[in-house]
């Protein structure tokens, strides 16, 4: 799989988010806004990237705004009920396997090696959907990553 810096960034981004997303009590949460400005800065990006980005996530149905003096981004949902498939999936990163290159591959359906690609795409998809952003978050913090 080939996660472009769009992705990378993209992570890095909704960590900081769930950072800052706070479990109030069992079904609560206080979540604060956090404007593109300061997640830009947090990340060392430039403020358009980050905001692109978030643009793409907010169509996704990963990320909510809010307008104003106090507005900004914030996550759609607890971080624990947002996947990492889901991000990659919002922002189109696809785990492309040789069969999907016409141009490289030219043996079609017929080919065996098409079998242990599709296993390992779906290894790769099943992966990604077990991970949340909130276990990512304490990887993150617990310097796992």
């Amino acid at each position: 799989m080939r996660i472009t810096t769009q992705g990378e960034y993209a992570m890095r981004v909704l960590v900081r988010l769930a950072s800052v997303y706070q479990k109030a009590s069992e079904r609560e949460y206080i979540v604060a806004p956090v404007s593109v400005t300061k997640l830009a800065k947090w990340e060392g990006l430039s403020r358009d990237y980050v905001e692109q980005l978030l643009l793409r996530l907010r169509r996704g149905g990963i990320v909510l705004s809010r307008r104003g003096v106090h507005g900004g981004y914030f996550l759609a949902r607890p971080p624990e009920g947002v996947t990492v498939k889901e991000i990659l999936d919002a922002l189109d990163e696809k785990f492309v396997t040789p069969c999907e290159y016409p141009t490289v591959c030219n043996h079609g359906q017929g080919c065996g090696m098409r079998l242990l690609w599709e296993g390992l795409q779906t290894c790769v998809g099943e992966y990604l959907a077990s991970k949340t952003l909130d276990e990512v978050r304490k990887m993150v913090q617990g310097g796992a990553l």
